[in-house]
């Protein structure tokens, strides 16, 4: 990860990051500070975000003063800022792309049709990733997030075939 971390800042490419597990800020966070510094969108659950909170003295899960926290930790790349966005299930998303917050609201999903959550998160950078590449507005990327994780949560496993993105933002 350093190695691309450094690749990117060397030839100004964005370097995106999901922190994948509450238990690597636990028994990782040395790796992770070393990684952070090249990190221009980070992204992570609210457990995720909760534990990092916890590792820079913040008590309490106020994702809004972890997401700012955490953005204005050192960034080697000062070209842009750090854009954190922090997924919280069924709750609107919190990001921070300084000087601003976007809280988005997750679409609902009646519990009768999910099926399994498992990828959920994964599928959110996915949808965020199709539309960031395409330098779409932040809110929508995060809306083609939401509307990915709708849909893995609604299967067993992944299946998108006959699948037609329908999301607003």
């Amino acid at each position: 990860m350093l190695a691309v971390g450094e690749h990117s800042l060397q030839h100004n490419k964005t370097f995106l990051m999901n922190i994948s597990a509450p238990f690597l800020i636990d028994f990782f966070y040395d790796k992770l500070s070393a990684v952070l510094p090249y990190v221009d969108v980070l992204f992570g659950n609210e457990h995720e975000f909760e534990a990092f909170g916890k590792k820079l003295g913040i008590p309490e899960p106020d994702y809004r003063v972890i997401a700012k926290a955490i953005s204005e930790l050192p960034k080697a790349n000062a070209q842009r800022p750090r854009v954190v966005i922090v997924t919280r299930g069924s709750h609107s998303t919190v990001a921070y792309n300084a000087p601003e917050f976007l809280e988005i609201s997750v679409p609902s999903v009646p519990s009768e049709e999910i099926v399994d959550v498992n990828g959920a998160g994964d599928s959110f950078v996915g949808g965020f990733l199709a539309r960031y590449i395409q330098n779409r507005p932040l809110a929508e990327c995060i809306a083609a997030g939401h509307y990915v994780a709708g849909v893995t949560i609604r299967t067993s496993g992944t299946d998108f075939r006959g699948k037609t993105p329908n999301f607003t933002y």
